[in-house]
């Protein structure tokens, strides 16, 4: 068997990969499209859910170093460690130890990990109308997993079509 050769496309001039031609190239330039275009909403959705979390550990620890507080707030294990860790980065880099540093430094797992079942609904007890919130922070964090995997998928180059699983159309609609 002879090795295909890459060729111009005929209708858009392009050369595509040898093995890729046709609908499966068509839907892998409309894939990267797509993740083009969601990329920017993410990246928003992700410095909202940051910066609300941010603020709810501020009011609860009473301080804006929040990160100088962790076992008051029971943030814990891996949760824990992720904060340790950008707080010695920030130290091992001499850059200083702000809150601001500290907060834009950490993950998207970290905050998802805040807003889950395993921190017992700690952010959404304080606040007035935050109680109305915590009926529903299953269902966001649930979403902000959902927001994750596509963000990986991007940052990955993964297939948005057929990495990204996700519930059905009927759990959607509950």
């Amino acid at each position: 068997m002879k090795p295909m050769k890459s060729r111009p496309n005929a209708r858009t001039n392009r050369v595509e990969p040898p093995l890729i031609r046709g609908r499966a190239w068509a839907l892998i330039v409309w894939e990267r499209r797509v993740a083009a275009a969601l990329w920017t909403d993410i990246a928003h959705c992700e410095v909202v859910v940051r910066n609300a979390i941010h603020r709810s550990l501020q009011t609860q620890a009473g301080s804006s170093d929040w990160h100088d507080r962790l076992p008051q707030l029971d943030i814990r294990g891996a949760d824990r460690t992720r904060v340790d860790d950008v707080v010695q980065r920030l130290h091992d880099e001499h850059r200083p130890v702000a809150v601001d540093r500290v907060t834009a430094a950490l993950s998207l797992t970290f905050w998802t990990n805040l807003i889950g079942p395993s921190y017992d609904r700690m952010l959404w007890r304080i606040g007035p109308g935050l109680e109305l919130l915590a009926c529903a922070s299953l269902r966001i964090h649930a979403a902000m997993e959902r927001v994750k995997l596509c963000r990986n998928a991007i940052a990955h180059h993964a297939s948005l079509v057929h990495d990204i699983r996700t519930e059905s159309s009927e759990e959607r609609l509950r």
